[in-house]
Order: C-alpha cells, then sequence, then structure tokens
C-alpha cells in the first residue's frame, strides 16, 4: 500500500548477522553469596559491505540509503547480587552501557502540497544505558529443580530504539517488570 502511494522508501532490511564475543570477571554462576560482576562485550557485523541496514530495488530508491558506517557495537555490563537473608532472598541489579549505531536513513512526511518530503537524518552512535533491579528468591542449596531461583525486577532503557528498523528513533525509552526464572 505504501508503495502505491509513492512512498520513496516502503522497508528496510536490517541485518542480525553478527558475532558477539564477551569478556566475563567475576561470573557469580550459582553463587548465593554477594557479588560484583563485570563484562566487556564487542558486537561486530558479518557483511561490513551492506552495513547493518539496506533496501531492495523494489520496496524502495537505493540511492536514498546509505550503507551503515558502523559496524561495530561495544558494550560494558556491571552485575550485582548481595548475599541470600535468612528467607532466601537476594536483591540483585544490573547496569549496561551500550555503544550503538542510530541508523541513517531518512524518514518521510507529506508536506502542505501533499507531496512525500524527505527528512534527512544521519547515522551517529550514541551511548544507550539498560538498568534492572529487583529480588529474587534462591531455593535451599539442596534442591536441584528448574527454576531454583525466581524473582522479579524493574527494567528500565533509555537510548536508541534497540528493534530491527526503528533503530533510527532517538530518546527511546522503556520501563517495565521483568519475572526471573532461572
Amino acid at each position: 500500500m505504501r508503495k502505491n502511494e509513492g512512498l520513496p522508501l516502503t522497508r528496510v532490511n536490517v541485518s542480525s548477522n553478527y558475532v558477539e564475543s564477551v569478556f566475563t570477571l567475576n561470573d557469580p554462576e550459582n553463587s548465593i553469596y554477594s557479588n560484583h560482576g563485570f563484562k566487556l562485550g564487542i558486537m561486530v557485523l558479518r557483511n561490513f559491505k551492506d552495513g547493518w541496514y539496506n533496501i531492495l530495488p523494489e520496496e524502495g530508491d537505493t540511492s536514498v540509503v546509505v550503507p551503515s558506517k558502523f559496524p561495530i557495537e561495544v558494550f560494558l555490563q556491571y552485575q550485582y547480587q548481595s548475599n541470600v537473608f535468612k528467607n532466601n532472598l537476594q536483591i540483585i541489579g544490573s547496569l549496561e552501557l551500550r555503544n550503538r549505531a542510530k541508523y541513517g536513513y531518512p524518514l518521510y512526511y507529506i508536506n502542505k502540497n501533499e507531496e512525500w518530503t524527505a527528512y534527512p537524518i544521519p547515522e551517529y552512535r550514541s551511548n544507550s544505558l539498560n538498568f534492572a533491579t529487583g529480588v529474587r528468591y534462591c531455593a535451599p542449596s539442596s534442591s536441584d529443580e528448574y527454576f531454583s531461583k525466581i524473582g522479579v525486577a524493574l527494567r528500565g532503557y533509555i537510548g536508541i530504539n534497540p528493534y530491527g528498523q526503528f533503530r533510527s528513533i532517538p530518546l527511546y525509552s522503556q520501563l517495565g517488570i521483568v519475572l526471573i526464572f532461572e
């Protein structure tokens, strides 16, 4: 339908072919003791030529989309867990800073002459912040059952929209409740 209306760009194909490597320091694994863990990671796009996104000729004017110039993302994550209290509850928290590319393809709107007009948006790098804090129940150590740790947390995100074609949207935020089953 958008193609029939003359929209110059109807769909953006987003690549999900990447390799991620993470260096972890002090991962708590199954520990019930107080812990501070750190992760440093890099995510590298497998196809540098096309970048994170492209369009096919039948889906729009290929000249309006310039391939991504930033095929790498880096992130740093901090994780905290308290000692388990007498009632088997444990406080948990996580904070992640991720530097990612904001996609740089144009947005379109209809001007007063009812014509599609491009609003060019350049690609750039930006930081995104992801955080969670909550509490979880740790079953006694003699329990080998699935979901021996269950919990609830408050999770928040602010930064570039992390979802596919929408990564061209800056200043995106989320706040929600997370259920944890480990």
